[in-house]
């Protein structure tokens, strides 16, 4: 399976609940193409990483699941996927806006402002990936954000342009299409350098905060396992698991 052209498996609905939930019963009850996209025009119950709640205006933004088989990817590696889905968005929007970078793990801004969320839940058997629900949020044509839990901002507001969406669309389904190929030929390490690179704050010192404790650290990448690596400045290296840290610029 390569080439895979998610564009053209595209099914549209008016209002989902959340469209990593439906794709998940489809899941259940059908047996959907690899590639499969589930998007909707608007989410009444988006969901994001960690329990947050993704919250768009109708009609302004995108909001879709694609319904992927990771040929067997072990589960122990199964950040491959998420750098994969991260740099085909980065790819699509630094191409028509400046300042874009992958926020560790899989969030994407835009000076310094969040414009894409990720959320992926897979179904494992044994220690093998069998299924994954990718989960895109993206920001076109939205102002004003009066519940996002981080600042927020959108393609129109960044560049100053109403976007026609489905164009929008059909670009951002084409990048991420590219890095699932990449992935399904087991190209891992060029999606952990590619990922690498574009990282927020990345090989750059940077103040963080676990434990209820501030220190001073530089991003050295991250591991096999998807934990951010961390060189402080006494030269000891640190690893932490999503939620373990937080970044305080």
């Amino acid at each position: 399976m390569t080439g895979l052209n998610l564009y053209h498996r595209l099914i549209r609905y008016g209002v989902l609940e959340s469209t990593n939930g439906f794709a998940a019963e489809s899941l259940q009850s059908s047996n959907p193409a690899n590639g499969t996209v589930i998007l909707a025009d608007y989410q009444t119950k988006g969901k994001g990483q960690a329990e947050n709640v993704w919250i768009g205006e109708k009609g302004r933004n995108l909001a879709f699941t694609i319904i992927y088989y990771p040929n067997g990817l072990d589960a122990g590696r199964q950040f491959n996927l998420s750098m994969a889905l991260s740099a085909g968005i980065y790819d699509f929007l630094h191409a028509e806006l400046a300042g874009i970078k992958i926020k560790w793990p899989n969030d994407i801004y835009a000076t310094n402002k969040k414009i894409a969320g990720i959320l992926i839940e897979n179904g494992v058997q044994g220690n093998r990936l069998v299924s994954s629900l990718l989960g895109v949020g993206l920001n076109v044509n939205q102002e004003l954000f009066p519940d996002f839990e981080v600042e927020p901002t959108s393609m129109k507001l960044e560049k100053k342009l109403e976007y026609d969406r489905e164009q929008v669309l059909r670009g951002v389904l084409g990048s991420i299409g590219k890095w699932l190929d990449i992935l399904h030929l087991g190209n891992t390490t060029l999606i952990k350098e590619k990922y690498e690179k574009c990282l927020y704050l990345y090989k750059r010192w940077a103040e963080f905060s676990t434990g209820g404790s501030t220190f001073t650290a530089m991003i050295n990448g991250v591991n096999e396992y998807g934990q951010l690596v961390l060189v402080k400045k006494d030269s000891s290296t640190a690893f932490f698991n999503f939620k373990e840290i937080r970044f305080l610029q």
